[in-house]
């Protein structure tokens, strides 16, 4: 036997058919169970086709001995599923067949199935980003990508699997990292995978979708440089793709490609929204936003229903509910349309009394369509706390010289302000009523925002300029720390806002103590 040859398995039960690997690569199986021969040679996962003779073609991973799936964490998981033990570094050993190429979709699924486990642990992981995450952060359409789902376990596709990885990652909780900081292992393995993954396959959507789930887990973890770099590279990948021409939407294309025109939208307008809280969020750091080089206006998601959905068809459709989706507007992608022409103008400054009251208009008008709507989809939360936060930021610099002059250009701006901090109050204490992750709204990082951004306020303002609705200031702002601690079991950004919350405070006792 020559040097080459794999190794001779020992005498053991034997598969009916051959391996996934041997099949894929054309070579001769001696299908030896639990791994053959050239798998076991070549440390590759070795799993076989059931042989029974199923209608679907899946993998039996209920077989499998991954220790890392027999590891669970202490704590089980209010996400719906138990996370496994995170990967803190990959086999070196698991590298060499990268070099064949079309072997990082066997690594990758490999890594996938070590990191969560069998498969019905990978479909509830999806389900469960699906009915949470995906309800307000819009950018993976679930039908299409749940028939890829379907085929992976026939075919492995390094980028649906990166997917799921981020997934998982963007489900977990911040009691489920066993470090106690979001920046451990499972994190940097995810970021590590795409990386591989990009160095060997094309650019894609769903490598853009993999981005942007880690820039949504950055985000909400207070990842701030992580998070612009991550979202900085998506603007990239999408000017690859072409979003940034005026011919890639054009009127032709629109009805060629509508379903996927409007998948791009719901892309890039989650991607301007998530881009302006950056921004508002951390307004010390000064960074760019990535979203503005487009210098021509992006379509609303909600322009290609009657090209998908023409009003003559949707008698075919027999659910009332799914009527309703198909033709309900996008109203997050004006209100990240109106964040960014906020951001921009306090960018400029100096903007005249008469433009800055037409937007305050226009983003006011905007909310009341929103209320009017059902409240049963998430983005409709995300679009009306990205709103109120686009209103109070617009008027915060003009709170004190409105106090000062009743009769001023920017007099409406207390009223404003003050009516919007009373609907944020209401939201507050909802969600303190019921002191749980299943809150009736749910829990986006952009609510977590538009709370201490109106807490900030009272602090700064309250007592003084904000009086509201004759409820006092404190009381006001002891409810959104209160809210605050519920958005900091699911996101740990609120921690952040929750101490500097604490230090606005400490500054304003130390103010008033002082003669």
């Amino acid at each position: 036997m020559s040097s080459s040859d794999p190794p001779s398995p020992t005498p053991a039960a034997k598969s009916f058919r051959v391996c996934l690997n041997c099949r894929r690569k054309k070579k001769r199986c001696d299908k030896a169970l639990p791994t053959c021969g050239r798998c076991a040679y070549s440390n590759e996962l070795c799993v076989h086709e059931g042989d029974g003779s199923s209608e679907e073609r899946s993998l039996d991973f209920e077989s499998l001995t991954i220790q890392s799936i027999q590891r669970r964490s202490p704590y089980p998981s209010e996400s719906g599923y138990e996370l496994g033990t995170p990967l803190t570094s990959f086999n070196p050993q698991s590298f060499a067949p990268l070099a064949a190429g079309d072997e990082i979709h066997t690594f990758i699924f490999r890594t996938m199935v070590e990191t969560i486990g069998n498969r019905a642990n990978i479909e509830q992981v999806v389900t469960s980003y699906f009915v949470n995450v995906n309800t307000w952060y819009l950018v993976l359409d679930r039908p299409a990508f749940e028939v890829r789902l379907r085929e992976l376990w026939a075919n492995p596709s390094a980028d649906v699997c990166l997917v799921v990885l981020c997934m998982f990652l963007v489900n977990k909780l911040p009691r489920d990292s066993p470090s106690g900081t979001m920046r451990d292992g499972l994190y940097l393995s995810v970021k590590s995978a795409l990386a591989l993954v990009e160095a060997q396959v094309t650019l894609s959507i769903s490598l853009l979708q993999s981005r942007l789930l880690i820039a949504l887990y950055e985000n909400s973890h207070s990842m701030t440089q992580q998070a612009f770099v991550t979202l900085g590279s998506c603007v990239q990948m999408t000017r690859a793709f072409g979003w940034n021409r005026p011919g890639f939407w054009s009127e032709d294309r629109q009805r060629e490609h509508p379903q996927e025109l409007k998948d791009c939208c719901l892309i890039w307008w989650t991607m301007v929204a998530f881009d302006c809280q950056n921004a508002i969020a951390y307004p010390s750091i000064k960074y760019p936003l990535s979203t503005v080089e487009v210098d021509f206006p992006i379509p609303d998601p909600s322009v290609f229903n009657n090209l998908l959905y023409p009003r003559s068809e949707l008698s075919l459709h027999t659910d009332q509910f799914l009527g309703e989706i198909l033709y309900e507007e996008c109203p997050l992608a004006k209100s990240a349309g109106y964040a960014q022409q906020v951001l921009r103008g306090r960018l400029q400054a100096g903007s005249p009394a008469r433009r800055h009251h037409e937007l305050s208009d226009a983003i006011t008008a905007h909310v009341l369509n929103i209320m009017s709507g059902p409240w049963d989809t998430g983005h409709r939360f995300l679009s009306v706390t990205l709103a109120f936060i686009s209103t109070m930021m617009l008027h915060e610099p003009y709170l004190q010289a409105a106090a000062l002059s009743k009769d001023g250009p920017y007099a409406r701006s207390l009223e404003t302000v003050a009516s919007i901090v009373d609907s944020v109050y209401h939201i507050s204490q909802t969600m303190n009523a019921n002191d749980a992750l299943q809150a009736p709204e749910p829990l986006t990082p952009g609510g977590a925002l538009c709370i201490y951004y109106a807490a900030r306020l009272l602090i700064v303002h309250g007592g003084v300029v904000l009086n509201g609705t004759g409820v006092q200031w404190m009381v006001k702002v002891q409810s959104f720390r209160r809210s605050l601690e519920i958005f900091r079991r699911r996101w740990s950004v609120a921690d952040t806002y929750l101490r500097q919350l604490d230090q606005a405070l400490h500054e304003r006792a130390t103010q008033s103590r002082m003669p």
